[in-house]
């Protein structure tokens, strides 16, 4: 999976915001309606903090990461938290406790990196960047 943490309800609460913004022509900048993914090493509410961890080793994120807080400021919508190599130390960028993510292009095939759910997310055009 590309996932660590995905909540749908909070990504379709962020979805009707703003398109309410842009309906009303209160767009809050070029990123208002625009989704990203961020990568499992930095905070962001209301998600937990893994670090590719076991997911019952997770922290409660009690901030946004500063780019995450940016990003929110500007009406991007976060997708959700991506996985990434347990505690960023394998080239192959496989997640055991949250099995994947795969390369979209051939499933044989690791996508590499730490930053491998981030990676597919962009690879796979769900989203334009994550951080």
């Amino acid at each position: 999976h590309m996932f660590s943490s995905f909540l749908p309800h909070d990504v379709l609460e962020q979805a009707e915001a703003s398109t309410q913004r842009w309906a009303d022509g209160k767009e809050l900048g070029v990123w208002d309606g625009v989704p990203y993914t961020v990568k499992d090493n930095m905070m962001a509410l209301p998600h937990k903090l893994c670090h590719g961890g076991h997911p019952n080793n997770c922290i409660d994120s009690y901030r946004d990461d500063v780019l995450v807080a940016k990003f929110k400021t500007q009406g991007a919508i976060l997708l959700g938290i991506t996985t990434m190599a347990e505690g960023g130390v394998t080239p192959m960028g496989y997640n055991l406790w949250f099995d994947g993510p795969f390369n979209p292009y051939n499933t044989d095939y690791y996508p590499g990196g730490s930053s491998s759910g981030s990676g597919v997310s962009v690879a796979t055009g769900l989203v334009p960047v994550s951080i």
